[in-house]
């Protein structure tokens, strides 16, 4: 079952589509660059971290991997860095 997200600015909680409640936390993922340059998108938190890599599907049907920009970030979003085309 895939969870329904709360989009907000910043770190959000998610919630099952049929109630159940499970809690996770969802991070504001900012591409800094490349083709989605300015693009911001909501992604859950891995392992307490903004995930490493983000596959980022384009209006085009094209998609881009972005990398986390730098290791060590903090508050409610984290920059990511333009990659490659999938």
């Amino acid at each position: 079952m895939t969870p329904a997200v709360t989009h907000s600015a910043g770190l959000s909680e998610t919630s099952d589509a049929d109630g159940g409640g499970s809690e996770a936390r969802t991070i504001t993922a900012a591409l800094s660059d490349g083709p989605l340059r300015g693009t911001r998108i909501e992604t859950q938190i891995v392992a307490g971290r903004p995930p490493s890599t983000l596959d980022v599907p384009a209006d085009d049907s094209s998609t881009y991997r972005y990398c986390l920009a730098q290791l060590t970030q903090s508050g409610p979003s984290a920059s990511y860095s333009f990659l490659y085309r999938l």
